[in-house]
């Protein structure tokens, strides 16, 4: 499925523990810290790479685990954070210009998966889809792997950029031959 090649991961989960979905509250604090700096220095392009990083983290920390059987759903909450992860990206974008980091490409591009799979209103997924298509092909292109163009090609497949996604695929393809 989508959200496990590109979704979240709740390392509570994995390591043993549960998230009930109310964590975060360092994250938040740290988001909001990050925030309060940026409404002075709005154009800072650490800050803005940081506030990708927490708003991500801080969604992952607000996914809900159902204990009986380990799965994780993404909460109001998640999408919340994750949707402010995706508006963080995209003033990050206006401010590194040709050069962005590829690590927070990353982070943005699932960030603005985990959102499409939810209830999201169909405009919002639409463009989400657009932000993450784009935020894909900079961390693909930065780091190519089989794994970055694959969910590449099925993310530009699932916004209708066929042109994107040929392209992504036969890049997977030829990743997997260089094995």
């Amino acid at each position: 499925s989508l959200f496990f090649v590109v979704g979240p991961v709740n390392l509570d989960s994995i390591l043993g523990g549960g998230s009930s979905g109310s964590g975060g509250t360092g994250l938040d604090d740290q988001a909001e810290a990050i925030e309060a700096k940026l409404a002075k220095d709005p154009r800072n392009e650490q800050l803005l790479a940081r506030d990708v990083r927490a708003r991500y983290s801080a969604g992952n920390a607000k996914l809900q685990t159902d204990p009986s059987t380990g799965q994780a759903a993404v909460t109001q909450d998640a999408i919340d954070e994750y949707n402010r992860a995706g508006d963080a990206w995209e003033r990050y974008l206006r401010v590194a210009g040709a050069k962005p980091d590829p690590s927070v490409a990353n982070l943005a591009s699932k960030a603005l998966t985990s959102t499409i799979t939810t209830q999201t209103p169909v405009a919002i997924i639409d463009g989400n889809l657009k932000a993450a298509v784009n935020a894909q092909q900079i961390a693909a292109d930065a780091r190519p792997s089989l794994g970055a163009y694959a969910t590449l090609a099925q993310l530009a497949y699932f916004a209708g950029d066929t042109a994107t996604a040929d392209s992504a695929a036969a890049k997977a393809k030829a990743q997997e031959i260089g094995r």
